[in-house]
C-alpha cells in the first residue's frame, strides 16, 4: 500500500511535466513544418525568377473583388475551380507529404483527416492550418522583396497559424485555442508569439459584414505580423 501510495503522489507530480514536455515537443513540430514550408518555398522561387507561388489572378469565391492570388488565406485547394492555391501550390513537387501543412497541436482532431480528404476532391474545398500571405498587402511579388504593405511597412510575414473564431469553415484553432502563434518570416526564422489577447485571431465580429469585414481582418492580421517581426503586437498600427 505504501507503495502504490508513492506511485500516486509520482504520478501527479510528474504528469503536468510531461504534458509540458509533450506540449513543447509538439510545439517545435509545429516550427520545423514552418521550416520545411520555408524550404519549399525559395526552392520554388529559385526555380521561377524568385517569385512566390500563388494560387490563380481570377475572382475568388471568399470575395469576387479579391482574386485568389491576393486573398492571404488558408486556402490550398478550390473544389469549383478545381486548382491549388496559397501553399496547396507547393504539393505539386515542392511538399511531399500533404501533412507539413498541417499543425500537430489542432485543437480539433477531425481537421487533418477532414484536410487529407478535401484535398484534390471534386466537391470540397480544403484549408491548411497556416495562413500564407500569398501576394496580399504586398507591393512587389518576388520573395526577395515583397515590398510594403497597407501601413507602408515592410512586408516580411510568409506564414502563420490560422486562429479563427467564425463558424462553420471560418473557426480553427491550434495550440490549445490560441495559446501560441508561430509565424514564419521572409529569412526562414521562426517567431512564436504569446496569442491570449488575440492579436492574431480572427474575433466573432470579424465576420460581419461578410465577406468586407473577413478581408479587412486578414489584411489586418498580415500587418501585424509584419510589425511584431520587431515590435509588440499589441502596438501594430492598425489599417484604416
Amino acid at each position: 500500500m505504501v507503495v502504490i501510495f508513492i506511485l500516486g503522489i509520482l504520478i501527479a507530480i510528474l504528469a503536468p511535466v510531461l504534458e509540458k514536455a509533450m506540449e513543447q515537443s509538439r510545439l517545435t513540430v509545429c516550427g520545423t513544418n514552418l521550416h520545411g514550408i520555408s524550404t519549399a518555398l525559395h526552392t520554388y522561387a529559385s526555380e521561377y525568377n524568385d517569385a512566390l507561388p500563388h494560387g490563380p489572378d481570377s475572382a475568388s469565391t471568399v470575395d469576387p473583388s479579391r482574386k485568389w492570388s491576393r486573398l492571404g488565406d488558408s486556402s490550398v485547394w478550390v473544389a469549383s475551380i478545381s486548382q491549388y492555391t496559397g501553399l496547396g501550390v507547393l504539393t505539386k513537387g515542392y511538399i511531399t507529404n500533404p501533412r507539413s501543412l498541417l499543425c500537430p497541436i489542432e485543437d480539433d482532431k477531425n481537421f487533418a483527416p477532414k484536410f487529407l480528404a478535401n484535398l484534390g476532391s471534386a466537391t470540397a474545398d480544403a484549408r491548411s492550418s497556416y495562413l500564407y500571405r500569398s501576394l496580399a498587402q504586398t507591393t512587389n511579388d518576388r520573395l526577395s522583396n515583397l515590398g510594403n504593405n497597407a501601413v507602408n511597412q515592410s512586408a516580411h510575414a510568409l506564414v502563420m497559424d490560422w486562429q479563427s473564431l467564425g463558424s462553420g469553415d471560418y473557426y480553427h484553432t491550434s495550440h490549445d485555442v490560441n495559446e501560441r502563434n508561430n509565424v514564419l518570416y521572409l529569412d526562414g526564422h521562426v517567431q512564436s508569439f504569446s496569442d491570449q489577447s488575440q492579436y492574431f485571431a480572427a474575433q466573432p465580429a470579424d465576420f460581419s459584414p461578410f465577406p468586407a469585414a473577413w478581408i479587412k481582418r486578414l489584411d489586418q492580421t498580415w500587418v501585424t505580423a509584419d510589425w511584431s517581426e520587431a515590435g509588440d503586437p499589441a502596438k501594430a498600427p492598425q489599417i484604416p
